[in-house]
């Protein structure tokens, strides 16, 4: 039979297939054992379990690795680029090697991951991440009126009836007269991103009629801010031959290379080649800090925000990061349930706050969102909550990723 495979409607519908294609496509090897997880469902049971492990050092893997990332804030496509995933792989003593997660919750383990909704958000261009609970709230999502698997287009949506889990129909495949005949959606789920053919009675019975699943399909009304960037570790077809990031290094840092982080917070590097004496680092005012390499480690705790590059010995190629020092305040920490709560953000690094997290004290996400106005210095006005305990951070970007403020720590009574 032959099949022939629908096209994106547009620019930007073609845009979120290629960067769907980036996370779940990537090549990766570890050089160490692998922090991950896998979900299985025992005899009998009606909810998976959750099982910690290892991926083996030097096996080949695709897509990028579920974790979820959210103590740190350091999810991969929104936080972390894969430059800097990739860079942290070559290190064997980087965060990704050396602290796991498994006590942190639930399908967490590795330091940088992405979960479903980061997948989905990142393929269409979501400003930052949105639990799947709250997608159908976007404007430019909407349910849709699914009698059958013709009535699926590129991009579609399902989010499950537990509203715990998020996919995107990646391809679909007709038969010359118009029926469908596979679908294929890819999906960050344990351990790893993948992609899967079903024929319809496969993609009905599993995402549809499955009483674990039980999905509604939801589709994007406005492509239009979706956009695409190649990249080096994952070129596509008709991408431009980009040269990686540290082929051969010298040394890296433990957090990888073109990361953020914060003010104060240890900065680790590894030597990985040959024996050097010394790392020169350049602070954001142009000062310079020499570190001593020893028994091939250094390190040291940046107390200035701003732009960071070191070298090693004085030569070869460099890397660099950001320190952020974002901080949120509260006047007070507790709120009546009606009561719209409000705290002052101050950001020395210059980026205007976009986004706001309000999660649990256990930091699963109870509701995200983005601010009508992007302010880098003054008060910020959250939603009103349930009675409860919270945690609140807001969100900036640079050109190394989105990076979080500060928490503060919020009562409802």
């Amino acid at each position: 039979m032959k099949l022939i495979h629908d096209k994106p409607t547009s620019q930007g519908m073609e845009n979120a297939l290629k960067r769907a294609a980036q996370l779940r496509d990537l090549r990766w090897t570890p050089v160490r054992q692998f922090p991950c997880t896998y979900l299985l469902r025992a005899l009998g049971a009606e909810k998976q379990t959750a099982y910690n492990g290892w991926h083996e050092p030097y096996r080949a893997h695709y897509g990028i690795p579920y974790s979820g990332s959210r103590v740190q804030e350091k999810f991969v496509g929104y936080n972390v680029s894969i430059d800097t995933f990739m860079t942290a792989l070559q290190n064997p003593n980087s965060v990704l090697y050396t602290e796991p997660q498994f006590k942190r919750g639930s399908c967490m383990n590795s330091y940088y991951g992405t979960v479903c909704s980061v997948f989905t958000g990142y393929a269409l261009c979501v400003p930052y991440r949105v639990p799947c609970r709250e997608w159908p709230e976007l404007p430019y999502i909407e349910r849709v009126d699914y009698r059958s698997p013709d009535d699926l287009q590129l991009c579609d949506l399902l989010i499950t009836h537990t509203a715990g889990h998020i996919v995107m129909v990646t391809d679909i495949a007709r038969d010359e007269s118009g029926r469908v005949r596979e679908i294929t959606v890819s999906e960050e789920t344990p351990p790893s991103c993948l992609s899967l053919p079903y024929t319809p009675e496969a993609f009905t019975g599993y995402w549809i009629d499955n009483p674990f699943c039980r999905c509604t399909v939801y589709r994007c009304t406005d492509f239009s801010r979706v956009t695409y960037k190649p990249n080096p570790y994952i070129p596509l077809p008709g991408d431009p031959e980009l040269p990686v990031l540290h082929p051969d290094p010298t040394f890296l840092p433990d957090l990888g290379d073109r990361f953020n982080c914060e003010v104060g917070e240890k900065v680790s590097f590894t030597v990985l080649k040959g024996e050097r004496k010394e790392i020169s680092v350049t602070e954001p005012d142009g000062a310079t800090v020499t570190l001593p390499v020893q028994s091939g480690r250094a390190a040291f705790r940046p107390l200035k925000t701003g732009f960071y590059r070191a070298v090693c010995d004085g030569a070869g190629e460099p890397v660099s990061w950001y320190v952020t020092g974002m901080t949120l305040e509260q006047e007070r920490n507790v709120f009546a349930p009606d009561e719209t709560i409000r705290a002052r953000v101050h950001n020395p690094n210059g980026d205007p706050v976009f986004a706001y997290n309000i999660s649990t004290e256990e930091f699963d996400s109870v509701k995200n969102g983005v601010f009508a106005e992007k302010i880098t210095d003054g008060v910020l006005e959250f939603p009103a909550l349930k009675p409860g305990s919270y945690r609140i951070f807001v969100v900036a970007k640079n050109e190394y990723g989105c990076y979080r403020s500060t928490r503060i720590s919020v009562t409802v009574r």
